[in-house]
């Protein structure tokens, strides 16, 4: 069960969210991700999940949002993104 508060979970560096903010597609839709959790946590989950190499699954239920949330987000606005690589390599470093 995720008991991560979207009001106190790990949220990206301000460095990074500067960087990465203007590459992101606008936050709109009905989307559960879009009323509960922020994009910059988001981010940071999906940040968390590459640059650890981990599955989905495995991202930290009491820090972050849920798994099905995040790779949620990062398949309808991420993945799909003409900005994913540059996105990518900032979040990642590769």
């Amino acid at each position: 069960e995720n008991t991560a508060d979207p009001n106190t979970v790990k949220i990206l560096k301000l460095s990074l969210w500067k960087q990465v903010e203007p590459l992101l597609p606008k936050f709109t839709g009905p989307g559960v991700y879009s009323r509960r959790w922020k994009q910059r946590t988001l981010c940071e989950a999906v940040r968390q999940k590459f640059k650890k190499r981990i599955p989905w699954r495995d991202l930290d239920p009491e820090r972050l949002p849920p798994w099905q949330t995040v790779n949620l987000y990062y398949r309808n606005n991420l993945r799909v993104s003409h900005n994913w690589l540059k996105i990518h390599k900032i979040l990642v470093g590769k």
